[in-house]
């Protein structure tokens, strides 16, 4: 439904550019922003971030996973915003991929926890969900996962690409599996100007 209603007010909008009606295709734009806002589907005051989520919440509509995030501001992110957007994307791709693998989880478990927070110079983000443990394993390699009875297959890529984002921005990342829950913490420090270079 969303992405129906996303590629109707996209080719509106390509029209009234490809027609010179640029006055028309902005007041559009920021009607569409204004009727975004008006539905609380700002969580965080980022457009790129609040569009990522509500991308991912619309995947776990279609899947029957209830997301519980309670909205937090976010003024900032201590990386560039275009980099926390992948590591959130990740963890939530592979949130809704371990619900949707676990065969034998019932509708009233099928629930993706996220919270974002901040104390002093440090950003948190955390997630669970819940999977079958017998199918998720850590070895020198990485993560691996399969379907009960399938062969193992990687898991591992989004995980990489989290840890290489947080490990270049000197924070610290855990993912944990155990009692049919899969747990990610982030850890991203504020830096100062000196800091980064």
């Amino acid at each position: 439904e969303m992405k129906h209603d996303l590629k109707h007010h996209y080719q509106l909008i390509e029209n009234m550019v490809i027609h010179d009606e640029k006055d028309e295709a902005d007041i559009y734009v920021r009607k569409a922003q204004d009727e975004l806002e008006q539905a609380q589907y700002r969580w965080t005051g980022s457009y790129a971030i609040d569009a990522l989520i509500l991308a991912k919440s619309m995947a776990m509509k279609q899947h029957h996973i209830e997301f519980r995030f309670d909205p937090y501001p976010l003024s900032s992110v201590p990386i560039p915003e275009t980099d926390f957007c992948t590591i959130l994307g990740n963890i939530l791709d592979n949130a809704i991929e371990g619900i949707c693998r676990a065969d034998s989880l019932g509708e009233e478990r099928k629930i993706i926890q996220l919270s974002i927070s901040r104390s002093k110079d440090m950003l948190y983000l955390y997630c669970t969900n819940p999977c079958d443990s017998n199918t998720i394993f850590e070895n020198s390699d990485g993560w691996i996962s399969s379907k009960p009875n399938r062969k193992k297959t990687s898991y591992g890529v989004g995980i990489r690409s989290i840890q290489h984002i947080v490990e270049k921005a000197d924070g610290r990342s855990e993912f944990k599996v155990g009692n049919n829950v899969f747990s990610v913490k982030i850890v991203l420090p504020y830096l100062s100007e000196d800091e980064r270079i």
